[in-house]
């Protein structure tokens, strides 16, 4: 697949919010936080905010990270980062 293709198709899929709560998919949170900054610049008008930028990462998230995120009401991304990679290594059972 070419680059273009591969980089069309996955800022389609950041800019989708049908598949938003797939965009870590098992990733690490800093791995999907780096690809999230750098996919962000293609939809500025999704997160021209620092709380509509929170809002579209914790989306992101892996599901059960997510839930634990928004619990915590973070305000802002960096905050909102810090509790994902503190959660990241917790076992839910």
């Amino acid at each position: 697949m070419p680059l273009w293709r591969s980089t069309t198709l996955r800022m389609l899929n950041f800019v989708s919010s049908k598949n938003s709560h797939n965009c870590q998919r098992g990733r690490f949170v800093t791995t999907y936080a780096r690809e999230f900054t750098r996919m962000k610049r293609f939809a500025l008008e999704l997160v021209n905010t620092d709380y509509q930028t929170t809002q579209r990462f914790i989306l992101g998230l892996d599901k059960r990270i997510c839930r634990t995120v928004e619990m915590i009401v973070p305000y802002t991304y960096a905050s909102a980062l810090r509790v994902a990679k503190a959660m990241e290594g917790v076992d839910e059972s």
